[in-house]
């Protein structure tokens, strides 16, 4: 049955990558979210190996992904007002020059906290300004027809990426190549920017700006009250990614104080976590993913938060990879379905607000999240710490089950 359920997937996806620019953009999205991915992954331990402070890690996810929360509201509105189009090649290209920076830094020995600090705040205010029109841009590179297959494309990529990014940087962190990890990173975003410029054919559907923000916005919280759904798997995101997604961000705590493992231990994590998030991703181009979205999100969230609780209660490196590769695989999976089940029951003129208002749900919550279970982990110890938080997210998706088995199916949008 699952080879059926792919075997039936297979054919929409070749037809969406037929279209052009919606296969470079694609590319250039992959590009792009891999090099962030390499980013994140090195600072964390570069910061890990100057401070030995989890808070520190906290503090340094907190800002890659919190600022840009200070714009989004402005960016969404931006997008559904705006070239979609230009406002990603604007961030892609200014990436670049963030990421050779850093290349630099690491080379020559400068890359203090302070300068990884104000570069991570520079990537969440680009992060900030291109997110929602990243991920409202399909309606504007394939047909109707292909929309729901592009989304979750879009989706799948994001996640696949995870797995890329520390394939890439495990070898050269256990190596202390920070430097060309960085660069790496500065190519893959220079080229992502690159095919970004041999896009033309894009469909510039957009309204004219009127009215306050606050206006702007009014019908689109309209929508998420009307429609139970879209509210009740933000907040069970919201949840996931405040209190089960920083676990990421501890990883180089885990490898060292936890399991004693050092930087191959670390790099072991990140890698087993990518793997988890590869897998996640094609466990959600399943047909259950699709004709029960709903129970598939619920079922996955809290598997991911189980596995969280059980890592928390091992010492053992050998014992935890298996635990965090089946935590990322979960938590991916329900990231996928819940991503293209916003993105699909969205109005289309509405598209880049409501994901605006999403993106700060997935960047702001793991920030904050990160920097809460770090000073909690510094007090408590992070073993009790990851094993308790997880409990809250299991409370909530219970909470959410009867709306989300009641009415959560993409048909809604007429698939």
């Amino acid at each position: 049955m699952l080879f059926k359920s792919y075997q039936s997937r297979r054919a929409a996806i070749i037809d969406v990558f037929q279209v052009r620019d919606f296969r470079y953009f694609s590319i250039s999205n992959f590009l792009s979210l891999t090099a962030m991915w390499i980013v994140r992954i090195c600072v964390a331990w570069i910061t890990w190996e100057m401070t030995r402070s989890k808070v520190w890690l906290g503090l340094m996810a907190f800002a890659e992904l919190g600022p840009s929360v200070l714009i989004s509201f402005y960016a969404g509105n931006l997008a559904d007002r705006s070239d979609r189009f230009r406002i990603i090649k604007f961030g892609q290209h200014f990436q670049t020059v963030l990421a050779l920076l850093l290349a630099l830094l690491a080379w020559r020995g400068l890359a203090s906290t302070s300068w990884l600090l104000v570069i991570l705040f520079a990537f969440s205010i680009v992060g900030g300004v291109t997110q929602p029109a990243r991920m409202s841009i399909a309606p504007s590179l394939v047909a109707g027809r292909q929309l729901s297959t592009a989304a979750a494309i879009a989706s799948i990529t994001l996640n696949i990426t995870r797995f890329v990014g520390p394939l890439i940087c495990a070898p050269l962190i256990a190596k202390s190549f920070e430097s060309i990890a960085f660069l790496i990173s500065a190519l893959a975003f220079g080229l992502a920017a690159w095919l970004l410029d041999r896009i033309g054919g894009v469909r510039r559907e957009h309204e004219s700006s009127s009215g306050s923000l606050l206006q702007n916005y009014r019908p689109v919280f309209a929508t998420m009250r009307k429609d139970r759904v879209i509210a009740s798997v933000m907040l069970l995101q919201l949840a996931a990614w405040l209190l089960v997604r920083p676990l990421t961000d501890m990883l180089p705590a885990f490898a060292d104080q936890v399991f004693r493992a050092g930087e191959v231990g670390y790099s072991a994590l990140t890698a087993i976590v990518g793997l988890g998030a590869l897998l996640g991703a094609l466990l959600a181009m399943t047909d259950e993913s699709t004709a029960r979205p709903g129970r598939f999100m619920l079922a996955t969230t809290t598997a991911a938060a189980l596995a969280m609780i059980v890592v928390g209660l091992v010492n053992s490196i050998w014992l935890a990879l298996p635990l965090f590769m089946a935590y990322a695989l979960f938590l991916t999976a329900s990231s996928v379905v819940a991503t293209t089940c916003v993105q699909l029951r969205a109005p289309s003129n509405q598209l880049g607000r409501v994901m605006s208002i999403y993106s700060i749900i997935v960047r702001l919550a793991p920030a904050v999240g990160a920097v809460l279970i770090g000073a909690l982990a510094d007090v408590f110890g992070l073993p009790l710490v990851t094993s308790l938080l997880p409990l809250l997210v299991i409370i909530v998706a219970v909470w959410f089950t009867p709306s989300l088995l009641d009415q959560a199916s993409h048909e809604a949008k007429g698939e």
